[in-house]
C-alpha cells in the first residue's frame, strides 16, 4: 500500500495499556471511501444540542444509513472495568479500615488511662509536664505503628509492583508514595490518641490519686 504521510502521532495508544500497541497506520482516501468512523470533539455542556445537528448533517449526507453514535471515553472506560471496580473496593476498604484504627486506637486509649490514671497522678504531682505524659502515653502507640508500617510498606511495594507488571505501559512506585502514606498514617494515630490523652495529662491529680 503506498500513499503519503501527512502526519505523525506521538505515543498513540490504539488499545488497552496491558498490551503492547503494535504499529498502527491511520489510512484516509480522498475520495470519500473507507470511513466508518468520524470522531468529533464536541461541547460537553451542550451534548443534546451537539449530537442532534451531527445526525442533521449525517442524515443529510447519509440519508439511507442509520445514525449510531458512542462515546469515546465511555469506550475507554469499558476496557478497564476491573481496575474502576477494584479501586471502588480498595477506596472502601480504605476508609472502613481508618474508622476502625480510629476507633480501635481511641479504645485502646481509653483503656489504658483508666488502668494507669493514679501513675499519671502520682507523675503529675512529682512535676511530669503535660508534654511529658503524653509521650509517656502515646509511645507505645507509636512503636506498634511503626513496627506495622515496616512491615506493611514492603509488602505493599511487592504485590504494587506485581500487579503493575500485568501492564505494558505502566509507572514505577515512588519512594514518597510510602512516606506520605507513612505520615498520613502517623497524623491518623496522633490526632486519635491525642485528644484523650491531653484529658488525661490534663486531669486534676487529686481526683487522679482518689480513683480506686
Amino acid at each position: 500500500m503506498q500513499g503519503t504521510i501527512i502526519g505523525v502521532f506521538n505515543e498513540f495508544s490504539a488499545t488497552n495499556l496491558r498490551t503492547q500497541t503494535p504499529l498502527v497506520a491511520i489510512r484516509c482516501k480522498s475520495n470519500g471511501s473507507y470511513l466508518p468512523y468520524a470522531y468529533v470533539r464536541i461541547n460537553s455542556a451542550n451534548t443534546a444540542g451537539s449530537l442532534q445537528f451531527i445526525a442533521g448533517v449525517f442524515k443529510k449526507h447519509f440519508p439511507q444509513e442509520g445514525f449510531d453514535f458512542s462515546f469515546v471515553d465511555e469506550r475507554v472506560a469499558a476496557q478497564y472495568q476491573t481496575e474502576i471496580r477494584l479501586t471502588q473496593l480498595i477506596n472502601a476498604f480504605t476508609i472502613l479500615s481508618i474508622a476502625l484504627l480510629v476507633l480501635g486506637l481511641f479504645s485502646l486509649v481509653s483503656l489504658m488511662v483508666r488502668r494507669r490514671t493514679k501513675e499519671i497522678g502520682i507523675r503529675k504531682v512529682l512535676g511530669a509536664s503535660v508534654s511529658s505524659i503524653l509521650v509517656l502515653i502515646g509511645k507505645e502507640f507509636i512503636v506498634l505503628i511503626l513496627l506495622a508500617l515496616a512491615i506493611g510498606a514492603p509488602v505493599a511495594h511487592f504485590a504494587t509492583t506485581k500487579w503493575l507488571e500485568g501492564y505494558a505501559y505502566r509507572t514505577n512506585i515512588s519512594w514518597w508514595f510510602f512516606g506520605l502514606s507513612a505520615f498520613i498514617t502517623i497524623l491518623i494515630v496522633l490526632l486519635s490518641i491525642g485528644s484523650r490523652s491531653f484529658s488525661a495529662a490534663m486531669a486534676n491529680p487529686v481526683k487522679s490519686l482518689r480513683t480506686e
